[in-house]
């Protein structure tokens, strides 16, 4: 039947790892991790460095044409002004001399990349010739703001007139005054309008960009994220991170609080994520941050999948906490406000490190004292502060398989389970349970992490699903068990 179980098309980055001849013409794509314009995190070398790692490794495991896959890479100004570019550079040299062991990489020119790589033709009417790389100014001379800080007063400039806030440009102002003068101006949505007496003549737009660039150079990751704020747009990317998640039976929600809290379970359009990342945020700097979190977990999600073993709702509020307490251990700092000044390659490894250890760490260690009571696992035993855990556990909630066979086997035993308080709406019903689902379904780990999911605080939650485990143990040695509450 001519059946390959595989799609006519290349899906996701797998694409833009071949050779386009368009109408005639030769093209080689960009990875999608260079897609969007003037994107702060496009420009740490870092980053970029464990975005290229994830590539290639997403092409070594995926890429199955015959023919070489080409990926392409393209370094410009804006990225060569960065601290830290030298390491990167250094390790695209040992990449092109082979001498990395993990990938095995073949250094080609741009003519030879096209006849060695795996080809495709398609026939389009028009081709949309854009501008590449990170459209900085790099060569324009920077927007004079002052060295020092300057005392200003931040209502003033929030009942300020519009043209008395682009006079303000003229002054020499400095960068924090500079940048509460455009987020305002960007909330009037008068970023085109004119700085007076300037000429040639120069709008708030081009004062943006200025600034902008001056606080990458500077690396001044707060005020770069609340700038790229007002220019952050719909992008393929943001579908496609969430799309990674959404099809591999993740549900990712978004929002601050309960309250405000959106589900999103399927792919969707880039417009409408936007729009709902902008409904639930209570800041520019907190829309940024989840934004840039949804990024890292599709990317994540891809690369490394077992990292999200068990996981099955991805609450990106609870992702941004646990990565605020690695740089700030104090429960109540601001969550977005700590994470705004971290740089993006270390907000990344922050919610690598996550996802790889929060599950598994500690729990690999209270295994080792029940199975085998050893004086080193007792000692690893008195540094853990149980309660931190426990709060951490029950952020991301994470039930695996083993459990979930436990809940199964025991729905026979009960009609109800409750898992938080008896007022609270997470009770299982255990007959429709047993009647419209079976063992190994999603839809039952769907259920539970849909029932376990509003129980507060996340250290009760835990404490919970801990609990459960002696308690099927309880149950199942018992041929008759009656439980009756008074």
């Amino acid at each position: 039947m001519g059946l390959t179980g595989r799609p006519n098309r290349a899906l996701n980055s797998l694409a833009t790892s071949q050779a386009f001849n368009i109408d005639g013409e030769s093209y080689l794509c960009l990875s999608w991790i260079q897609n969007e314009d003037k994107d702060y995190r496009k420009v740490d070398p870092i980053l970029f460095q464990a975005r290229i790692r994830n590539e290639l490794k997403i092409i070594a495991d995926h890429w199955y044409y015959q023919a070489n896959a080409v990926f392409t890479i393209l370094i410009d100004e804006a990225m060569s002004e960065m601290k830290g570019s030298d390491a990167l550079f250094e390790f695209i040299r040992l990449l092109q001399k082979r001498e990395h062991e993990e990938f095995r990489v073949i250094p080609q020119s741009a003519k030879n990349a096209f006849k060695s790589g795996n080809r495709r033709s398609i026939i389009i009417n028009t081709i949309d010739q854009q501008q590449l790389g990170a459209k900085l100014p790099v060569h324009d001379a920077f927007w004079p703001l002052s060295d020092k800080p300057k005392a200003y007063d931040v209502a003033e400039i929030k009942n300020a007139e519009t043209d008395a806030l682009l006079a303000r440009f003229t002054t020499q102002p400095s960068m924090n005054e500079a940048i509460d003068c455009l987020m305002e101006l960007g909330r009037r949505r008068a970023l085109m309008n004119t700085v007076p007496n300037s000429t040639p003549a120069v709008t708030a737009y081009k004062v943006l960009n200025s600034v902008y660039f001056q606080a990458l150079l500077s690396e001044n990751w707060r005020s770069a994220r609340l700038l790229y704020s007002l220019v952050l747009k719909p992008t393929t990317d943001l579908a496609t991170y969430i799309a990674d998640i959404t099809v591999r039976q993740r549900l990712l929600v978004i929002g601050e609080t309960p309250e405000t809290e959106v589900d999103i379970s399927s792919p969707l359009h880039q417009d409408v994520i936007l729009d709902m990342l902008r409904s639930v945020s209570s800041s520019p700097i907190g829309l940024v941050i989840c934004h840039e979190l949804i990024s890292i977990a599709g990317t994540l999600i891809k690369v490394h999948p077992d990292f999200f073993s068990g996981v099955r709702t991805i609450r990106i509020h609870n992702l941004a906490q646990l990565c605020a307490r690695q740089f700030d251990p104090v429960d109540d700092a601001p969550v977005f406000e700590t994470l705004s000044n971290v740089s993006p390659s270390e907000l990344y490894e922050a919610l690598k490190q996550v996802l790889q250890q929060k599950h598994d760490e500690f729990a690999h260690v209270a295994n080792t004292m029940r199975y085998h009571n050893s004086t080193d696992a007792q000692s690893k035993m008195k540094d853990v502060d149980w309660f931190d855990w426990r709060s951490e556990q029950g952020m991301i909630t994470k039930l695996p398989e083993s459990m979930l066979l436990q809940l199964w086997e025991s729905l026979s035993n009960a009609n109800t389970i409750v898992f938080g308080d008896v007022q609270s709406n997470t009770a299982l019903d255990c007959k429709r349970a047993l009647s419209s689902m079976t063992p190994g379904e999603d839809t039952f780990a769907l259920l539970i992490e849909t029932l376990t999911s509003d129980i507060h605080p996340s250290w009760y939650k835990s404490l919970i699903l801990k609990g459960y485990t002696p308690l099927y143990d309880s149950v199942s040695n018992t041929k008759t068990v009656s439980l009756n509450r008074k």
